[in-house]
């Protein structure tokens, strides 16, 4: 506890959630019974001082999540503040107080609180929390001691972009056209990929403030060619994403042999349902492999070192979340690979505004502001920008930064 206590910055609070089940003796026995579960949340503050707090059943705290994420899903929803405000009652208006200087919250939260964006929420004001906090989240508070100054490893080489890829003809045999919508598969894994005209843009935008980047694009942006790379300082991936309920029987299998798809259950077919398409993965011929990289066959990159992978796609930060574990998908894979830090997203975004929001990121990262920070700045100048409709949460809200906090360690990232 003095450790987290020190770790914390000034203007800073440590806030972790929990499910949990209580247990009560048996009337006539020495055996316990389980009530429903229920959350709970803790807040500590660098002071010292630790707060906590019983928030409800979880089956009422969920109803609210779930009317959450379906207001920030669809950009022409009116009701969104309402249900964001409605949350925020429910699971943070309880720690208002202790928070009152507070300009940093970091995050640890548990089950479906996993999968919501705590800056969309709103508070009695009416204000978006992203107009008062930076949050930063992680996967428990022991992360606040993952990342030792002085104790990194170097990356080993360039800043890498990977967008456009060339995902090839469709299922159908149609040219694959450029899609304007969102960055993810619609339909199934089955029915292919359109090519997404932001991400080229965004991939120019980006290289013009990392001069020193190496960028795979079209039928360069292969699965074998990102699996190959080693220690970049910097990986930004701007391509589709897919988030599956399920693994069906098509699902590309991580790596597997012909006919091991079985052998896989619990967490590392968990990790199969979640992925990136690259180049060739309409005809699933991308290199050497077949231009899925599933989750499972990220925790294999060589990312020790890395500062920084932005995962510039759609529902790149879901998964199957599991009560005390953190979501497995992509952002567990990442870090088992060593990425210090993670910017993903939570549900089907803009192609056209996340390619807007991502060229700011990376101006604000340069010019010295934290990794967390920088999306908090990048997403309230896309809230209040008028010459855009982005307003909405779905536009600016979907990314989160999960893992290190800190700026850049720039150090060959600006210049050649």
């Amino acid at each position: 506890m003095d450790a987290l206590r020190a770790a914390l910055p000034d203007s800073s609070a440590l806030i972790e959630f929990v499910l949990y089940r209580p247990r009560r003796p048996a009337e006539d026995s020495a055996a316990f019974l389980s009530d429903p579960p229920r959350y709970a949340a803790y807040v500590l503050l660098p002071s010292g001082e630790l707060y906590w707090r019983d928030l409800g059943a979880r089956e009422d705290v969920d109803r609210g999540i779930s009317d959450f994420q379906r207001a920030l899903s669809d950009p022409r929803s009116t009701y969104v503040k309402r249900a964001a405000q409605a949350l925020y009652h429910s699971i943070l208006l309880p720690f208002q107080p202790l928070l009152s200087t507070t300009e940093h919250v970091f995050l640890a939260p548990d089950a479906t609180l996993n999968l919501i964006p705590f800056g969309a929420l709103v508070d009695d004001s009416g204000r978006y929390l992203v107009q008062r906090y930076t949050f930063s989240y992680l996967s428990s508070s022991r992360d606040l001691l993952r990342h030792p100054q002085g104790a990194r490893t170097r990356p080993a080489g360039p800043p890498v972009i990977v967008a456009d890829p060339d995902y090839g003809r469709l299922g159908n045999g149609s040219t694959a056209q450029c899609a304007e919508a969102s960055r993810g598969a619609t339909r199934s894994l089955e029915d292919g990929f359109d090519r997404l005209c932001g991400t080229r843009q965004e991939a120019t935008a980006i290289a013009r403030i990392l001069p020193a980047a190496t960028v795979l694009s079209g039928s360069h942006a292969t699965e074998t060619a990102v699996k190959g790379l080693r220690r970049p300082a910097i990986l930004h991936v701007a391509t589709h994403g897919f988030y599956l309920v399920d693994v069906p029987s098509q699902t590309p299998r991580g790596g597997q042999a012909d006919g091991e798809a079985d052998a896989f259950s619990g967490l590392d077919r968990a990790l199969l349902t979640s992925g990136l398409a690259l180049a060739g993965a309409n005809q699933r011929r991308s290199g050497a492999d077949d231009g899925i990289l599933t989750a499972l066959e990220a925790t294999a990159l060589d990312l020790s070192g890395t500062q920084l992978v932005v995962l510039s796609a759609c529902q790149t930060g879901v998964g199957r979340v599991m009560a005390g574990e953190g979501v497995f998908g992509l952002r567990r894979a990442l870090v088992v690979a060593g990425a210090e830090t993670q910017i993903m997203s939570l549900w089907k975004v803009s192609d056209a505004a996340t390619a807007s929001l991502m060229a700011r990121y990376f101006e604000l990262l340069v010019k010295g502001e934290g990794r967390s920070r920088a999306l908090t700045q990048a997403q309230r100048e896309m809230l209040i920008d008028r010459t855009h409709d982005w307003s909405h949460p779905y536009y600016w809200a979907s990314f989160i930064p999960s893992g290190d906090w800190g700026p850049l360690d720039l150090a060959g990232l600006v210049t050649h």
